[in-house]
């Protein structure tokens, strides 16, 4: 199955990043496709360190919403 095309400078928000990698992987593939990005999650930094790490080498903005 092909993903979605996704237009340059599009404004995406991945609604929970998860602890499995599965919101670390669509916020990789959406960055890489330009879109401008910003992260949800009701879990706080602290919990989600590891899968935010996996973010660290992404050309991510940063705009996140966590633990609320």
């Amino acid at each position: 199955m092909n993903a979605p095309a996704i237009a340059s400078g599009s404004s995406v928000t991945v609604m929970g990043l998860g602890t499995h990698g599965g919101g670390a992987g669509a916020v990789r593939y959406l960055c890489r496709e330009g879109a401008n990005v910003t992260l949800t999650d009701r879990r706080t930094a602290e919990e989600l360190a590891e899968p935010l790490s996996k973010n660290s080498r992404t050309k991510y903005d940063g705009r996140s919403h966590l633990g609320s």
